[in-house]
């Protein structure tokens, strides 16, 4: 009997590559083996292409990984509504409407991925408690179909902030009363969570970030007067307005922004009031 031992080789070779991709042979890998396997798999997806690997561009790989495993929003949703008022000031109420979901279904902390401080311009001798108050906290958590209030769990902070060059002067923040409180979930949780802010009528920049990945961000903005020209645009990994990720419409004093790609930690969306008359 004579072997074929190049076509011999070639069946070996094959099967061993089909019993690698099986999706068996991958389940049977823990997390730390599944990392460095995408880690390899990569570089030698990089080597194909070129004679050298960027460093950098493994950790931005390896941190993208990072974030299947982690909390996402599936939809983000905020209104705000501006009024400039007889003193001068503008107030804002601002409505944060969030779908949070949890792919390891193992419990998470809501709190840790909304940001819920701010830093503010105090106008001259307003008290903290005029300067930002909450309306408005109300969750589903998981199958739960009904909403349940818990505004009653939560306070404002105050702290001073101090930067040069800079106008801003207060950070607000919206934290839980009791130190050991969560807003805990495994699956999912809605937030519906309505604040309100005022400011100074020069306080003319909105600038929001997102620090969890957001599938779908929509944002609707509106001022009481008609002289003021919003100017807005989202920023982030994967935004450009010319391949229609970003969709922005502008009225007479309203501007609406909203993307259908992702939003990744740290990306989000900035709206100015251009010109007062």
């Amino acid at each position: 009997m004579i072997l074929n031992v190049p076509s011999l080789l070639n069946d070996v070779n094959n099967s061993s590559i089909k019993l690698f991709r099986d999706n068996n042979f991958l389940k049977r890998l823990d997390n730390s083996e599944l990392k460095r396997l995408r880690a390899d798999a990569t570089e030698s997806a990089y080597l194909k292409s070129t004679n050298s690997v960027n460093t950098s561009l493994k950790e931005i790989d390896s941190e993208m990984s990072e974030l299947f495993l982690k909390p996402y929003f599936s939809s983000y949703k905020l209104i705000i509504r501006c009024k400039i008022l007889d003193n001068g000031l503008i107030e804002k109420v601002i409505t944060t409407t969030a779908t949070l979901k949890n792919p390891n279904k193992i419990t998470c902390n809501a709190l840790d991925h909304f940001r819920l401080r701010v830093i503010l311009e105090k106008p001259d001798s307003m008290e903290n408690e005029k300067l930002r108050s909450l309306k408005k906290f109300q969750i589903i958590v998981d199958s739960n179909g009904n909403w349940s209030d818990c505004i009653a769990d939560f306070k404002l902070s105050y702290e001073d902030y101090k930067e040069e060059s800079s106008p801003y002067n207060i950070i607000t923040a919206i934290e839980p009363k009791r130190k050991a409180y969560k807003l805990e979930f495994k699956e999912s949780i809605q937030i519906k969570l309505t604040e309100k802010r005022v400011m100074n009528k020069t306080d003319n920049v909105f600038i929001h970030r997102v620090i969890s990945p957001v599938e779908n961000f929509h944002v609707n903005y509106s001022i009481n007067n008609k002289d003021v020209d919003l100017i807005g645009n989202c920023f982030g990994t994967f935004q450009d307005t010319k391949d229609g990720g970003i969709n922005i419409i502008k009225d007479k004093n309203s501007i609406d922004i909203s993307t259908n790609k992702w939003l990744l930690n740290g990306n989000g969306i900035i709206i100015v009031h251009n010109k007062f008359q």
